[in-house]
């Protein structure tokens, strides 16, 4: 871990400059372009681990460790015996634009090789969804997409990518893992139970909710929460979404990015 005093809490090391990439995550105003502590962080990580790629995001909490914290940065160093890494990034106009700069990035990695590709994207302003089917409608079949999206505390204000030991607040990246002894596998599960009765989406416009069953999605939400409804966004992490298709019993989690009391959707 990385501490705002400059100090290193270390783990036991293998010889640093094997290391193929070193994973950064942390606060936002620590890795902010302007204020923040990057510039050191990743001064002092290119002298440790020269031969790496520096990539990483703000979070809304770290783990170190066996601890949680919302005020450091922790930092992973890997090194791969066989499997070689290598970094993309590309600007995100806006949430209209996230589908072809899902495309342009995927198209930015090589494609010989590829096992696997990571990716990190600003967590606010934008569309996931679109983003990732940009990405997987060019790449091979056989290669998965992981990741996630940057957070800011419940702050909800900026969000920022580190790549290329740069930080960025309208940017996605990507690492690329190469190599055929690499495997990669993921699952996941919440802790959330559903409550309350089903509704239908009855108006909406990609990731933005206008409606459930004819009735304002905010309102409806916010019914719901209560007090808590004071602090939306921010509260909104706590109490997510859960949606099925009609012709499906699986559901999937979808959290709040942004409400807007003009329009009243979420």
């Amino acid at each position: 871990m990385w501490n705002e005093d400059g100090s290193i809490n270390a783990c036991t090391e293998f010889p640093r400059e094997k290391a193929q990439v070193v994973f950064v995550f942390g606060a936002g105003q620590l890795l902010a372009a302007e204020g923040g502590v990057t510039g050191a962080v990743v001064a002092d990580l290119e002298r440790r681990y020269p031969n790496a790629v520096i990539a990483g995001c703000s979070t809304a909490g770290d783990i170190h460790g066996t601890s949680i914290t919302d005020a450091d940065i922790s930092v992973t160093a890997v090194h791969f015996e066989k499997t070689q890494v290598v970094a993309r990034a590309e600007p995100i106009p806006g949430p209209d634009a996230c589908l072809e700069t899902g495309s342009r990035l995927a198209r930015a990695l090589p494609k010989e090789g590829l096992q696997h590709v990571f990716a990190l994207c600003k967590g606010l302003n934008v569309n996931g969804s679109d983003l990732i089917k940009g990405m997987t409608d060019e790449l091979p079949a056989n290669v998965g997409v992981s990741g996630g999206l940057a957070g800011d505390g419940t702050r909800f204000g900026t969000t920022w990518i580190l790549s290329d030991g740069e930080s960025f607040s309208e940017h996605v990246m990507a690492l690329g893992f190469y190599g055929n002894s690499l495997r990669v596998g993921c699952s996941a599960t919440g802790p959330w139970d559903e409550f309350g009765p089903e509704r239908r989406v009855t108006s909406s416009s990609k990731n933005e909710v206008f409606e459930f069953n004819g009735q304002s999605a905010l309102a409806l939400y916010k019914s719901y929460l209560g007090e808590l409804a004071a602090d939306l966004p921010a509260s909104g992490l706590f109490f997510p979404i859960a949606l099925r298709n009609p012709n499906s019993s699986h559901c999937v989690i979808r959290t709040l990015l942004a409400c807007d009391e003009a329009k009243q959707e979420a």
